[in-house]
């Protein structure tokens, strides 16, 4: 019988062939040859599964680990459901169609900024529209740059519709999503969508409005139409040397304190101010009117904030984050200084008798992050260490009998004279800071995210030359009330600056507003 090459035969014809000599030494041969067959195969099955298991095992951990926020990790609860959402994303998968809050009931105007619902946003997932800036991408390019709430990690693709001022489309553009490289550790976060402005002719002008679209893939829900927005350019005519922004407003109409620090920051050099309003109580809503309307060089401004999602298990604090992107933005061309604190925050020089303004402070900061700062890096971004204040401790300094010259209120009911106690150290952890509008993209909450180049940082001021008053109820003991981190009486120095600019605040708002006084 002729040999015949061992891969020309099925094995089992092969078996049978040589099984025909009757040599029980060759059949035992054949036996183990056999074997050896089956278990070279198992052995291919078994390394080909471990070879494919190992490389899903590493794109999870890549998508983990080298994610745009690596602080993924730190979540617990989500972790795998955010990545659940990069794979599906990743591979164009949809997902449930979820509806939240007053998404229905979002405006519809584009000359009122808002949150806008963007409708048939693709995959059953939802996206919202707040307001769209002209911008610069990193190859200095052309971009529409619009604040936006997206699921983490989307990469949906939309359509730009580019719009002159009486609304006429003249182009039609791609866009994207952009994740934001803040706080992603929830289902939604703050995003952008960019739409590349760069590809249109550029002999045709500057967009004035723009309409989202979710492309021809997508169908649209209920009939709505895509929303549009009007959009800003950056002018570049600083107006103001250093503004305020502050995070969304919800029920606050605390009179005499918001008076204090409205009056204390134009003290110290603020000239405008941006909030963004949730739900800003009336007397609170009256005082802002009065502001807005004083011919003293101040402007105010007041934003509508209906947050489309207000679960914060799927989006951070009514996207604080994105609100911060948005005001930087906003102010980009006519603010220079931007503080971004809270109604109940006050940043304080630890020597105001060398340092009295926001101006002179900024010196100050400057020279100090020109000496801390490694070789090649700028600071744009100055953060100062929260100091807790805390309402609920005897300070020392107690509230006495007001006199009758001193007007509505008494240099006691001042809360920067008043609370001088520090029951615990001040710390890094819940910094805010003074940012540069033109020069950062996020600023984040607590620390800066995202500047226009790599060289522009932030620089984490020395608390011996200022730091972040902060005047809260924290539910301190009696022990720490009594044995304090320290006493700092640094604020008492604006006390007698600070009185009559309030009070004679405090009697229009008498006057018009109503409002009790603590």
């Amino acid at each position: 019988m002729p040999k015949i090459a061992y891969h020309q035969l099925p094995v089992i014809e092969q078996f049978q062939s040589e099984s025909e000599s009757g040599s029980s030494l060759q059949n035992l041969k054949v036996k183990a040859n056999k074997w050896c067959y089956f278990l070279s195969c198992k052995i291919n099955v078994r390394l080909t599964l471990i070879i494919c298991f190992s490389f899903v095992l590493a794109y999870f951990v890549v998508l983990v680990v080298f994610s745009k926020d690596y602080r993924i990790l730190n979540g617990t609860r989500r972790r795998w459901q955010l990545v659940r959402n990069q794979v599906r994303h990743s591979f164009g998968w949809g997902g449930p169609v979820k509806y939240f809050g007053n998404s229905r009931n979002l405006s519809s105007n584009q000359n009122v900024d808002d949150w806008k619902l963007v409708p048939g946003g693709g995959s059953g997932d939802q996206y919202f529209v707040y307001s769209a800036y002209i911008d610069k991408d990193g190859n200095n390019r052309s971009i529409l740059r619009i604040i936006a709430i997206a699921p983490s990690y989307s990469t949906h693709k939309f359509e730009c519709y580019l719009k002159d001022e009486d609304e006429n489309t003249y182009a039609i553009v791609p866009g994207h999503v952009e994740t934001g490289k803040t706080y992603i550790d929830t289902e939604y976060s703050a995003a952008f969508i960019i739409c590349s402005l760069y590809l249109t002719i550029s002999s045709l002008p500057e967009p004035k409005y723009v309409t989202l679209s979710p492309g021809e893939s997508s169908q649209q829900e209920d009939d709505q139409e895509p929303p549009t927005l009007r959009i800003y350019q950056n002018l570049n005519r600083i107006k103001h040397q250093f503004g305020v922004c502050v995070q969304p407003i919800f029920s606050y109409d605390d009179t005499p304190r918001f008076v204090q620090w409205m009056e204390y920051n134009i003290l110290m050099g603020a000239t405008h101010f941006t909030f963004y309003n949730i739900s800003i109580g009336p007397s609170v809503s009256c005082v802002l009117e009065e502001y807005k309307n004083s011919d003293n060089g101040i402007q105010v401004e007041v934003l509508p904030w209906s947050s489309p999602i207000q679960d914060d298990d799927l989006l951070h604090n009514n996207d604080q984050y994105g609100q911060a992107s948005e005001c930087v933005f906003r102010s980009r061309g006519k603010i220079e200084h931007l503080l971004m604190i809270d109604l109940d925050e006050y940043i304080v020089p630890s020597f105001p008798d060398r340092v009295q303004n926001y101006g002179e402070l900024y010196i100050e900061i400057s020279a100090q992050a020109k000496l801390g700062l490694p070789e090649g890096k700028d600071a744009v971004q100055f953060g100062f260490a929260n100091g807790i204040f805390d309402l609920d401790c005897d300070n020392g300094t107690e509230k006495g009998e007001k006199n009758e010259n001193e007007g509505i209120m008494s240099v006691q009911d001042l809360i920067i004279y008043r609370r001088i106690t520090r029951p615990k150290a001040v710390d890094y952890g819940q910094m805010k800071f003074i940012t540069t509008p033109n020069l950062v993209i996020e600023p984040g909450i607590h620390n800066l995210a995202n500047s226009v180049d790599e060289k522009y940082v932030e620089f984490q001021v020395k608390p011996d030359l200022a730091y972040l008053h902060h005047y809260k109820g924290n539910g301190a003991n009696n022990d720490k009330c009594q044995n304090p981190d320290g006493v700092d009486q640094s604020g008492q120095f604006y006390a007698d600056k600070l009185l009559p600019l309030v009070n004679s605040r405090m009697q229009y708002v008498q006057k018009y507003c109503k409002f009790k006084n603590n």
